[in-house]
């Protein structure tokens, strides 16, 4: 049998049938599918409705009405329709961390860059609201997110107030404030 095996085997080149396999003819078709997709010319374009409860998924962050045509960030003007909301399934949200309290002051949303990688951003309720020229920024933590929200809108995200301000003595000596107070000088006791 080895002799016969190998005299068809060296005899010419096998053909082999093609073999269908469901599968992998599914994944072959969304492959090329999302291929044409992202090698088309036009700009990707995506809902900006409000995701609705019904369908399973939940948007991080504020509800509030985004002006798609008004995102800026570092103040360059985003393109709408590479912007969306970034939407999550309900499952993750039954874990058992609280999310950040820093999605009380804005919403999520994503951005399809030109190298067609995403990127997470952070728009900023009251930036927005007031169309500030940079009003979404880029999520990679959440310290500068809080830093934004005590320096500009002096919000404490975690409680919610405004911060304290240090009471740090602006004079070494009573005598030197004194000499101050009598010169007419104004100073500001505002931060």
């Amino acid at each position: 049998m080895k002799r016969q095996s190998r005299s068809l085997l060296d005899s010419g080149p096998a053909i082999v049938a093609p073999v269908f396999h469901a599968a992998a003819s599914k994944r072959l078709a969304k492959a090329r599918t999302s291929a044409v997709s992202l090698a088309s010319s036009s700009p990707v374009t995506r809902p900006h409705a409000w995701p609705s409860e019904d369908t399973g998924f939940e948007v991080v962050g504020e509800k509030f009405e985004v002006d798609f045509g008004h995102v800026y960030r570092n103040s360059k003007k985003l393109f709408p329709a590479r912007l969306g909301y970034k939407v999550r399934h309900k499952a993750q949200f039954k874990g058992l961390r609280d999310p950040s309290p820093i999605w009380r002051y804005g919403v999520e949303l994503e951005y399809l860059e030109d190298n067609m990688k995403a990127a997470k951003l952070w728009l900023c309720k009251k930036c927005h609201l007031n169309r500030e020229f940079n009003d979404a920024k880029v999520i990679s933590g959440n310290r500068y997110v809080v830093d934004h929200l005590k320096a500009i809108h002096r919000i404490d995200p975690y409680t919610g107030l405004m911060p304290e301000t240090p009471l740090t003595p602006s004079f070494a000596s009573p005598f030197e404030a004194a000499r101050v107070a009598g010169s007419g000088t104004v100073i500001s006791h505002s931060p």
